[in-house]
């Protein structure tokens, strides 16, 4: 979006763009944004960033491990053909942010699930098959997307397990009446 801030008028029906990264900023700034940001880089400088990447990766490794013991949840955050190994030799790694779905296999909705998350007040979000850079994707559902950080406990993602776990579960078929 372009602003006073991020473009001079060059004539009276031109205008040229801040050669700097001003042209990416809008004018309106939130202070409570900008305070919250110079919060986490101070925080980042004191952990450091390593640690709070292998920390969060240690968290999203444990989510993986719960879901994939999850009947009928699929992982969908990389291929199923994704070696841990070979992409480590290679400088690559699985990041923090686990994806999946449950409507292919157990025709639950990945809002659904998130309405579940929601009212045990753990925050995730959905993203459409459209996220995908392969068009061959589009086709499936949905997927619920967590991102563990470092400031998360193991306690909290095996909460995000149960709940993901009983959202999952077949419906009670109550007792017959005699």
């Amino acid at each position: 979006m372009i602003d006073h801030a991020a473009a001079r008028w060059s004539r009276a029906r031109e205008y040229a763009l801040c050669p700097d990264a001003r042209r990416y900023e809008m004018w309106e700034r939130s202070e409570a944004l900008r305070h919250g940001l110079m919060v986490a880089a101070h925080e980042c400088a004191e952990i450091g960033p390593d640690a709070i990447f292998a920390r969060a990766r240690a968290l999203a490794a444990r989510l993986r491990e719960g879901l994939a013991r999850i009947e009928g949840c699929l992982i969908r955050d990389a291929p199923l053909e994704f070696d841990e190994t070979t992409a480590a030799a290679l400088g690559a790694s699985r990041g923090a942010i686990v994806t999946f779905e449950a409507e292919s296999t157990r025709h639950r909705a990945a809002v659904t699930i998130e309405k579940a998350l929601a009212a045990a007040r753990i925050a995730v979000s959905v993203s459409p098959p459209t996220h995908s850079f392969d068009e061959a994707h589009w086709a499936r559902p949905s997927v619920v997307r967590i991102s563990p950080h470092h400031f998360n406990t193991n306690a909290e993602v095996d909460a995000a397990l149960e709940v993901i776990r009983d959202a999952l579960a077949p419906p009670d078929i109550g007792q017959s009446e005699s």
